[in-house]
């Protein structure tokens, strides 16, 4: 009954979440900043609640050592997701320096 609770309230936030990249799609057109930015921004968001999700479901299970491991998969994930952004703001430190 838990995962079944689960699937459906995730199902209902990505619904949600569905709003909310409307809503970043208007202020990228609105700032004219690079789309690549907000990209990665909503990838990160996303990974994180689906790693969250899927290591409560581990730990649910009884499977916590699996759990903590796709936690931390997620920060991997996450931390080579922002290698661009990573690379951005060093060259603009290059450029005022």
């Amino acid at each position: 009954i838990t995962i079944v609770g689960s699937v459906v309230l995730l199902s209902y936030v990505l619904g949600v979440f569905n709003s909310i990249v409307v809503f970043y799609n208007q202020l990228i057109a609105k700032t004219n900043i690079n789309s690549m930015y907000f990209s990665i921004l909503l990838k990160a968001i996303g990974i994180g609640y689906l790693v969250e999700f899927a290591s409560g479901v581990c730990r649910d299970s009884g499977n916590s050592s699996i759990g903590d491991k796709v936690v931390l998969l997620g920060k991997i994930s996450i931390l080579s997701l922002s290698i661009p952004i990573l690379q951005s703001i060093i060259s603009i430190i290059g450029d005022l320096l």
